[in-house]
């Protein structure tokens, strides 16, 4: 059993408030956007263009992530719009972010003429990188949070800021983001295997975010949500529509491929 008993809050001062969620959530960024260039230049993309793609990336994952997690809290959100910007307080979805950032690829690739499968490619090995980081945030942070394991055994979560329901505060849970640290630690593992056997543009990174989606959907069996459709939680409805939307892309440039 993991007690937590962290200020979410690392440093207030006036309006300024840096919180561990922010500041392990920007190392992750910081070193998931270091892969993404050596994978890029890897790949005989130009190491300035990869650049200017993270400045604006970074601007519509950061606003994706945020967007996803208010729409899925909308009650809590339209009562209280002030707290929207408050990153501080957790409370991202990657989904989201992943989202925002694939259209602002797809618009960049063609507005440079790049292949935007490439730079998804280069993308793959990076997305792991960085949530295995983000996510110690989260842990500290308590704003992912399973159901109770009704045992002794789990994260314990103590301080009054942490952003876990108070109901289950100090009650063991299941600890979400240690278990998704180790699919996406198995997940990168796969991918530097996989990265010089898989040949076909796009093929990476497809098979990452149906990897990805598979432990999402495997691990929100334990995550606290409500169910909404045939027993299914909303982070694993999205799993099955990412996992589902990766394998008809997969066919369809496999298909385009042996047609040319």
């Amino acid at each position: 059993m993991v007690h937590i008993n962290i200020d979410p809050i690392l440093f207030r001062w006036g309006a300024i408030t840096i919180g561990w969620h922010g500041l392990w959530l920007m190392a992750g960024l910081f070193i998931a956007y270091q892969v993404f260039i050596h994978e890029g230049q890897r790949r005989g993309i130009d190491p300035d263009q990869l650049v200017r793609l993270l400045v604006w990336s970074t601007i519509a994952g950061f606003i994706g992530a945020r967007l996803l997690y208010v729409l899925q809290n909308w009650e809590t959100y339209a009562a209280q719009p002030a707290r929207i910007p408050m990153l501080y307080e957790g409370g991202i979805r990657l989904y989201g972010g992943l989202i925002a950032c694939t259209i602002v690829m797809v618009v960049y690739a063609r507005s440079k003429n790049l292949s935007f499968w490439s730079l998804a490619d280069a993308m793959a090995v990076a997305l792991p990188v960085g949530e295995i980081i983000a996510r110690i945030g989260c842990t500290i942070n308590g704003d992912v949070w399973g159901e109770a394991t009704g045992g002794s055994w789990g994260l314990v979560y103590w301080h009054p800021n942490a952003s876990i329901p108070a109901h289950l505060r100090g009650i063991p849970t299941f600890p979400i983001p240690t278990m998704l640290q180790i699919w996406n630690a198995g997940l990168l593992v796969l991918l530097l295997v996989l990265r010089k056997r898989l040949h076909l543009p796009g093929s990476l990174f497809l098979t990452c975010m149906m990897v990805y989606s598979l432990g999402r959907f495997i691990i929100g069996i334990c995550q606290s949500q409500k169910q909404i459709l045939f027993g299914l939680k909303q982070t694993q409805l999205v799993s099955l529509g990412v996992i589902s939307l990766g394998i008809l892309l997969l066919l369809y440039l496999r298909t385009r491929t042996s047609s040319q």
